[in-house]
């Protein structure tokens, strides 16, 4: 069982796991391309400077998710921050995409994949 996508979108705890994480990275990915183009249709428009602070805010979003998987593959979450990095935090999104997360509960929390009642799925 994956962990909802939009579960924990705002928390700075957990982890997430790989389909979480790749949904997530293509909804966020295609909001930010729609307002990243939208504002570049409207640039005389005084509404750019919104869909320019839309994307920003996907961008962190983003990171807060990158930060997440991180943990998931054991890592600390704050090499969720090179996400922000231009080229580099692409990279690293992809790398951790595929990367597979630590079986059972580590020091960031349990395991996204396990079911309680179950077991691991």
């Amino acid at each position: 069982m994956s962990k909802p996508v939009l579960e924990g979108l705002l928390s700075l705890e957990g982890r997430r796991n790989r389909r979480s994480f790749a949904w997530l990275m293509v909804l966020l990915v295609a909001l930010q391309d729609a307002f990243l183009w939208a504002a570049l249709k409207r640039q005389d428009d005084a509404t750019w400077e919104l869909y320019v602070a839309i994307c920003g805010i996907a961008q962190i979003l983003l990171a807060i998710a990158l930060a997440q998987r991180v943990r998931d593959i054991g890592k600390p979450g704050v090499l969720g921050l090179l996400g922000l990095v231009p080229g580099i935090g692409n990279v690293i999104a992809l790398a951790v995409a595929f990367t597979p997360g630590e079986l059972g509960a580590n020091r960031y929390g349990d395991d996204p994949l396990r079911d309680p009642l179950l077991g691991r799925k």
